[in-house]
């Protein structure tokens, strides 16, 4: 029976701290799971675990097998540690550029991929190397099917972007704003282009009186409010539209809305 293995080896100069070491294996662990979800979406949670088979002498080089992989035996996706190293590499490559960015990454994401690479990071002139291997249960000849390396530099590069993508998200959250309600101050009957400037104004009270130019993220948003308005021939500035919006803002002031979403349009009251 031939047998497949994730091998995570770390060579530095000086030495790791306990802390740093363990939450770096403990966000490959949940990357794991997260990725073998993603594959194999009845596979129950106990069986999504990574366990440390062996610690190799010198450098620190761990072995590690996934309980899942036994009862994946046969399946279309066999080599799902070859899988996954791939998949990480794609991600660390991603971050590793100058200035680099992890398409459609969430904070947890982040944050697992910052304590990965930190074991790698805090020693300029170390490595790390993830291997998938395959090798007969009863041999110890070993083959090695992918291997990702990074270099404590490009390491650092991965730590740095990720840590600057993680603020971005949060400064983002603290500017998106859903379900909020908008009236319109200004109106435009050319139609709307996504992601320019429409000519028209919006105010939305739960951010600021102040009216704003509105941008549209996409045609279709635009759209709604147009049609709300222009083809069914209301009065645009007696309607209401529930929105979800990006608050566009320069030295933290709003200066524009970014329309994102229109969930809802209604009719003012004559008080309104």
């Amino acid at each position: 029976m031939r047998v497949e293995k994730l091998e995570f080896k770390i060579d530095r100069k000086i030495p790791i701290e306990v802390g740093e070491f363990s939450r770096g294996l403990q966000a490959l662990g949940l990357e794991y799971q997260r990725f073998l979800r993603s594959q194999h979406p009845t596979v129950t949670d106990a069986n999504t675990e990574l366990f440390v088979e062996k610690i190799v002498e010198g450098s620190i080089i761990i072995e590690l097998i996934g309980a899942a992989l036994p009862l994946l035996e046969g399946a279309k996706t066999v080599y799902e540690v070859v899988d996954f190293v791939d998949y990480l590499g794609d991600k660390f490559r991603a971050l590793m550029a100058p200035g680099g960015r992890l398409e459609s990454a969430n904070k947890s994401e982040l944050a697992r991929l910052t304590d990965m690479a930190t074991m790698v990071a805090t020693d300029p002139n170390g490595n790390a190397h993830i291997i998938a291997v395959e090798h007969e249960e009863t041999s110890l000849n070993k083959t090695t099917k992918t291997c990702f390396v990074i270099s404590g530099q490009e390491a650092s590069n991965v730590v740095k972007n990720a840590e600057s993508q993680l603020l971005e998200l949060q400064e983002d959250d603290q500017n998106r704003h859903i379900g909020v309600l908008m009236t319109l101050y200004q109106t435009n009957k050319a139609t709307p282009e996504a992601e320019k400037t429409s000519g028209e104004k919006g105010v939305i009270e739960a951010v600021t009186p102040k009216p704003l130019p509105l941008i549209y993220a996409s045609g279709l948003a635009g759209q709604r409010i147009k049609a709300a308005w222009g083809e069914e021939r209301h009065n645009p500035y007696e309607l209401g539209f529930v929105v979800d919006v990006d608050v566009q803002t320069v030295r933290g002031k709003p200066k524009a809305y970014r329309i994102m979403n229109v969930q809802e349009v209604i009719e003012l009251d004559e008080e309104a």
